[in-house]
């Protein structure tokens, strides 16, 4: 049986060579939010749909956290 659910595209074909996304402060706060960049490297490796087991570890940090701070 082969797989559809893995995939490794050429990250040479990716049209992104970065991406910065700016964050608002905190509601109420003051002071501006945080800058995230990702370089090219770190665009490739999120590109990718052939995920180990358990998923990006990045993502599932994300994950993690959204679910300890953020759901009451």
């Amino acid at each position: 049986m082969t797989s559809t659910r893995t995939g490794k595209p050429n990250p040479e074909c990716f049209p992104f060579a970065g991406m910065s996304i700016s964050l608002k402060g905190p509601a109420g706060g003051e002071g501006e939010g945080e800058q995230i960049h990702l370089d090219e490297k770190d665009l490739h490796d999120a590109f990718q749909y052939a995920l180990m087991p358990g998923g990006m570890p990045e993502l599932r940090e994300v994950s993690e956290f959204h679910l300890e701070v953020l759901v009451p």
